[in-house]
């Protein structure tokens, strides 16, 4: 199961998730959001509008040069940013990260509730609904394929878009109290 909570800490008002980059931490202060339609429709909306090209992995990348028939499909390479920045943005214990596989070969993610089984799939819409239920078919609960399950930088910059009023900075360690907030250069 997802260990994605073990980086989010509470404090007052705000959370705070934070990632290792060698000896330093980078940390977004944000606010967490109830788990609730209204939110979750909001927050699908907002990552919608903001993905960018620099959120996808070197690795999409890599293995889906350009020209690769998988561009064609739009928001393509943006299911791990989008899914994983509304996991952290929900304050919730109910949503687990799922991963499959689609007809080209290619993970991908959404969410889902542990509850009911709803699917929150930012971007599904780039599968016809029987490629999308045979990517589902194939889903199993993951946590992020990064190391310890750390909260990559590119979701951090997204949250960041989508919450203007969140904080994006970079310190010398993950401790809440006294966050000596550094000059941040390329999160």
């Amino acid at each position: 199961m997802s260990r994605h909570e073990s980086y989010i800490t509470k404090d007052g008002a705000f959370h705070f998730i934070h990632r290792q980059k060698g000896g330093r931490c980078e940390v977004l202060r944000y606010r967490r959001l109830d788990y609730t339609d209204q939110n979750v429709s909001f927050l699908c909306d907002a990552i919608t509008d903001h993905l960018t090209p620099d959120l996808i992995s070197h690795q999409v990348r890599r293995a889906y040069p350009a020209g690769h028939p998988a561009w064609k499909r739009d928001l393509f390479g943006y299911c791990v940013p989008a899914s994983f920045a509304l996991l952290y943005f929900l304050d919730t214990d109910a949503l687990v990260p799922f991963r499959g596989i689609d007809m080209g070969g290619e993970g991908h993610w959404w969410l889902a509730d542990r509850n009911n089984g709803r699917r929150y799939d930012i971007t599904g819409c780039q599968y016809t609904e029987a490629e999308r239920n045979g990517v589902y078919a194939s889903g199993r609960p993951r946590g992020y394929y990064g190391r310890g399950e750390a909260p990559a930088a590119r979701f951090l910059r997204l949250m960041n878009r989508v919450q203007p009023e969140s904080e994006l900075f970079v310190t010398d360690g993950p401790g809440l109290s006294g966050y000596v907030r550094q000059p941040r250069g390329r999160i």
